[in-house]
């Protein structure tokens, strides 16, 4: 390679950081948490408290799943703990704030992006591929969006890419030792896609028929297990699953799948650039074609069986596939590049395309969503529509470059500094949502976190909780009497309890002292990640959210 051509390279690479380092780190800690992210915070603070991440603070309890989410000593098994982990020592070294508990995830992001250059590099040999790699990865704004999350979100890229990293040279003593590493922090970040990459690599390895590499391969499956079974035994991971009957799981599944091949193509990888790569396996590009392959093999099992245990694929999104990021915008920057090659026209063409429109996305998109008129969940509007707005989808850019230079308002913003200036340390707060926030954000005490009532379960939907709890914790984790404040989250009214029956007993008992009304929207989140869901600015046309000081010394 030519001085100068080096230069070019290192130059532009360092333009690609210096925008993936503006996208994940500007306004960082604007926006406080949102539900998901609160609970993190505050087991992480938990962590930082205790040593161990634990349900029960003394004054609060976290829980999303009336109790099944902690074990009878009050430690949370539902996730693993390397999210917690991380989260208390970012809080250790930079305190307790909205922004140091992002900044790990944020990093992770950072270095994820570094890697799959690394990667891309190291298998091509072309510094063209891996910038473009890099640069797709870094312009994926549903990427950037959820590893700006205080969860473990931007964990699962990070360690995926580099298991296939390491995996490229699993016969050598760094690739070995890497490789198990990266597969047991994977597992501990989220076991959801743990075993689909694990199998993955196996068929990567396959592929090379390599027996050096396979037998590594097997060897490091005795370290792997030893580092996770036991959490996987502790946390009881294995007694978690659906009650759907098996002989209606398949046809669930490929329900689920649909819907998760439709968020993919929509926010991760426009399906059609899997057209040049059958081009590309046609002809002798054998280290393109081994890098594809590799992606593939990491990225699809994922895809494919991860809807199998993820059965409410279409509430949740793509959180649990994050690590297939990387690989897909490796896929991305080989079938392009591979075009390029064969023409330059049309290879420049595309990457046009795909820079400033969502024209690739929209014909499998939209294709689907015809078939599928009459799943209100894949709403269309008429074709000339549709096309104008995938002409135009790339101005969410603008909207981005929008939340990263303003200020925006929370709900949790405006109940957290509404309840440090108005309510005492130990006033009890009752709400249907958001819990986990306010408590990070104000320490209030939390009211009817548990409860048996057949109305609060099915609503989550949650199994009862063990009545052994009523003994180790206070009543008010239990109940919504005595409450001093009651937050309406409008848009659960249903959520836990009867909101407005409740709102109305106490209006008509006379228990309602004062309704504030706070000049914030309330929204159904503070502001989550998935793209289909995310607000880039400040919503209007939503009614604001209302507080209600309730008298004591009553009952519900």
């Amino acid at each position: 390679m030519k001085l100068s051509e080096k230069s070019t390279n290192i130059f532009l690479f360092l333009i690609i950081l210096s925008l993936s380092f503006f996208f994940l780190f500007k306004n960082l800690g604007d926006i406080p948490f949102w539900q998901d992210e609160g609970e993190t915070a505050v087991i992480g603070l938990n962590t930082l408290t205790f040593g161990i991440p634990t349900a029960w603070d003394g004054k609060n309890l976290i829980s999303s799943l009336n109790g099944y989410d902690f074990n009878d000593k009050l430690i949370w098994t539902w996730h693993p703990w390397s999210q917690f982990y991380i989260t208390a020592l970012s809080f250790y070294l930079f305190g307790k704030s909205t922004f140091s508990g992002r900044l790990p995830f944020a990093l992770s992001g950072f270095f994820t992006i570094i890697l799959t250059y690394l990667l891309t590099s190291k298998m091509t040999k072309d510094k063209k591929t891996a910038l473009l790699s890099a640069f797709f990865l870094t312009t994926n704004l549903q990427f950037i969006l959820f590893c700006r999350q205080c969860r473990y979100y931007a964990l699962l890229p990070f360690f995926s890419i580099l298991a296939a990293y390491f995996i490229t040279e699993i016969d050598k003593r760094k690739g070995f030792y890497g490789f198990i590493i990266s597969m047991a922090l994977l597992f501990h970040s989220n076991y959801a896609p743990f075993p689909f990459v694990m199998a993955g690599g196996f068929l990567y390895l396959i592929y090379l028929k390599n027996k050096e590499k396979l037998t590594k391969y097997f060897l490091s499956i005795i370290p792997i297990s030893i580092l996770t079974i036991p959490w996987f035994v502790y946390s009881e991971a294995y007694k978690r699953g659906t009650e759907i009957p098996i002989s209606e799981r398949m046809g669930i599944y490929f329900l689920q799948l649909q819907d998760m091949l439709y968020l993919v193509n929509e926010y991760m990888f426009p399906l059609l650039l899997l057209l040049p790569l059958f081009y590309l396996f046609s002809k002798n590009f054998e280290d393109i074609r081994k890098i594809s392959l590799l992606c593939l093999s990491f990225a699809f099992p994922v895809i494919l069986f991860l809807p199998y245990v993820s059965y409410t694929q279409f509430i949740i999104g793509i959180r649990y596939a994050t690590g297939c990021f990387p690989f897909m915008a490796i896929i991305s920057a080989v079938s392009i590049m591979t075009t390029y090659r064969k023409n330059k026209i049309a290879g420049t063409l595309i990457i046009f395309i795909l820079i400033f429109t969502n024209i690739l996305s929209f014909i499998p998109s939209y294709t689907f969503r015809m078939i599928k008129e009459d799943d209100q969940k894949y709403k269309r509007a008429s074709f000339s529509e549709e096309i104008r707005n995938a002409l135009i989808a790339k101005k969410i850019y603008a909207d981005f470059i929008y939340e990263l230079t303003h200020h925006y308002k929370s709900p949790i913003e405006g109940i957290s500094n509404f309840l440090n200036k108005n309510a005492s340390e130990e006033d009890i707060v009752l709400t249907n949502y958001e819990h986990a926030p306010i408590i990070f954000y104000t320490n209030r005490r939390m009211a009817y976190i548990l409860s048996n009532e057949r109305y609060f379960r099915e609503s989550i939907p949650a199994p009862k909780f063990n009545e052994v709890l009523m003994q180790m914790l206070p009543n008010y984790i239990f109940s919504y009497e005595n409450i001093d404040w009651l937050i309406e989250r409008s848009n659960y009214p249903e959520r836990l309890y009867g909101f407005n029956s409740l709102k109305r007993n106490l209006q008509k008992n006379g228990f309602i002292e004062k309704v504030y009304y706070l000049s914030y929207p309330d929204i159904p989140w503070s502001n989550r990640a998935d793209l289909r869901y995310h607000k880039f600015r400040t919503p209007v046309n939503f009614p604001s959210l209302k507080i209600y000081k309730v008298k004591k010394n009553k009952k519900s």
